[in-house]
């Protein structure tokens, strides 16, 4: 833009920040509505080709001065570069959960669209597409026609868009895991639906559970970077015999010998593993113990030490403290506390008690006005009214009013609010994934602590090399150095153990280097949500 001539009658006066002072003349001609708006589009083109600024962006932002000449009428006006919402594309990776629980990294993308990019430019879907594929992700696996809505948004509101799931890979076939069948006596059937729970009685002979031998699957899965993702084997669970219990049918099979209170102890795979009704265990202890059973004369205020039960209802006002695992078959009446550090199950109706539970907790009755906690499951095959709910997990099949706080998940068949009554429900996930991070990094510890020793037993060089395939060569090499060295006289048991143990690194390796990636995408999730999860549903 230079002094207006017969050629050139624009003018550039003065340039702020973002701001552009502009002299144009026009000629008498040029005077109409139709004249003047193209005119001054092209003056908007013109700084913008001078100034690298997209034209859409400017505008006019007011008249400074016009003024009546020979050659015609000289304006001056000014130019502003409009301040609209722009920041560069920002697109990650989150895990995904499979159906048996397993969590797979970088398996959905997520992103953060502005109208216009860090250049100004107005977002498009070929300037999307070229970041992703310079970021090595897979465009096949974007959903378009959500990146299509999301700017088309933007364009009508001008507002950006956050943690927009543009796609997502293909997880692969995770196989079938260990299927346990409970076995469960006619006169128990109200315990079916908890059966994985235990905490009930059983006679000498009694068939408990029986496992089943889990598969491979066949389909292979994606992540959005591409990469092929191997079909799994199904989780298995392992069965042993405790106290009280035999195995039969080469250890898929467990019955009881004596008479009893079934107690199972389900161990997961690692400190993450919260214990819950779908959770596939990595081994389930069984174990038959000898049970105190106490009648109604017998029930008010008991201090409990052995697993018990009590086959009557629990009178208002009784308290009742147990430190081991304890079923009561009756109705719990008005008033009355209930303290256990193990499992709870409970046959009948609960009415304006408190109770809690250091594991798990079954009612198979209804719960009213009510306050029950929970350390793991909390499960109510009956209706739960105006009552107070708290465990990781908690599960109902119909609840009215009252508040319920889970740290993981919900389960209802059924939330009625009749008679105005709104039930709280909040899903305090931030907590549960605090409590995973702190799991997982004590996992890594014990994983780093049992690495170690094996380096104290065969060295650096030995534990840092090896690998599946050459477990046993190194081996071998490593007892001719103890021998050489006069300090090589194993038995053949301790050779095998030596075995054992060294074949035990590559696994070591591959969990610890899964954990980190875990804890990688939980402290993701906590960064990018830090805020609890909450909803009223009424």
């Amino acid at each position: 833009m230079q002094a207006a001539s017969q050629d050139q009658r624009v003018r550039l006066i003065s340039q702020g920040y973002n701001t552009w002072r502009v002299q144009v003349l026009f000629s008498e001609r040029e005077l109409s509505a139709e004249e003047i708006t193209n005119r001054l589009r092209e003056v908007k083109q013109q700084l913008a080709r001078q100034f690298g600024v997209p034209d859409a962006i400017l505008e006019y932002s007011r008249l400074l001065s016009k003024q009546t000449t020979r050659n015609g009428l000289l304006v001056q006006i000014q130019i502003v570069k409009q301040d609209l919402p722009s920041a560069a594309p920002v697109i990650r990776t989150q895990p995904m959960c499979a159906p048996d629980g397993s969590i797979f990294s970088d398996m959905r993308l997520e992103a953060d669209f502005h109208p216009f990019d860090e250049y100004d430019h107005p977002l498009t879907r070929l300037s999307i597409e070229g970041r992703l594929k310079t970021s090595g992700y897979d465009t096949s696996l974007v959903n378009w026609d959500t990146v299509t809505e999301a700017i088309c948004e933007m364009e009508i509101t001008a507002k950006p868009v956050y943690n927009l799931e543009i796609g997502r890979g293909m997880l692969p076939d995770p196989g079938r895991s260990s299927r346990l069948t409970f076995g469960i006596r006619p006169d128990q059937e109200a315990f079916l639906a908890s059966a994985w729970m235990g905490v009930r009685p059983v006679l000498d002979g009694d068939f408990l559970l029986e496992v089943s031998s889990p598969s491979s699957g066949h389909k292979w899965g994606k992540n959005v970077f591409g990469r092929e993702l191997e079909p799994r084997q199904g989780l298995q669970t392992k069965l042993e015999a405790g106290d009280g219990t035999k195995l039969r049918m080469r250890g898929t099979q467990l019955f009881a010998a004596s008479e009893g209170m079934l107690v199972f102890e389900r161990i997961g795979r690692d400190k993450r593993d919260c214990d819950a009704f779908n959770l596939v265990p990595a081994k389930i202890v069984g174990h038959v113990r000898p049970m105190s059973v106490f009648r109604e004369s017998q029930v008010y205020d008991l201090d409990l030490t052995t697993p018990a039960m009590v086959t009557a209802n629990v009178l208002a006002g009784s308290r009742i403290v147990s430190s081991a695992p304890l079923l009561i078959t009756g109705d719990i009446e008005e008033n009355t506390r209930i303290e256990c550090a193990d499992s709870l199950r409970v046959a009948g109706t609960i009415k304006s008690a408190a109770v809690v539970s250091g594991r798990h907790c079954c009612i198979s009755g209804f719960v009213m006005q009510s306050d029950l906690r929970a350390v793991m499951s909390l499960q109510i095959d009956g209706g739960v009214f105006n009552s107070s709910l708290q465990a990781t997990d908690v599960m109902a099949r119909e609840i009215r009013g009252g508040a319920v706080e889970a740290l993981r998940q919900t389960s209802f068949d059924r939330v009625d609010d009749t008679g105005g009554n709104a039930t709280a429900i909040r899903i305090n996930l931030n907590k549960f994934l605090q409590h995973q991070q702190v799991a997982g990094r004590e996992a890594i510890k014990e994983l780093q602590q049992s690495l170690a020793m094996i380096v104290d037993i065969f060295g650096h060089e030995i534990t840092l090399q090896v690998t599946e395939s050459t477990a046993q060569r190194m081996l071998l090499h490593w007892l001719r150095q103890r021998k050489t060295a006069g300090t090589g006289n194993f038995t053949h048991m301790e050779v095998q153990d030596y075995r054992e143990i060294l074949e035990m690194v590559p696994l070591i390796r591959e969990q610890l280097k899964a954990l980190g990636m875990e804890l990688r995408d939980i402290t993701a999730q906590l960064v990018s949500d830090p805020n609890t999860s909450e909803a009223e549903i009424s």
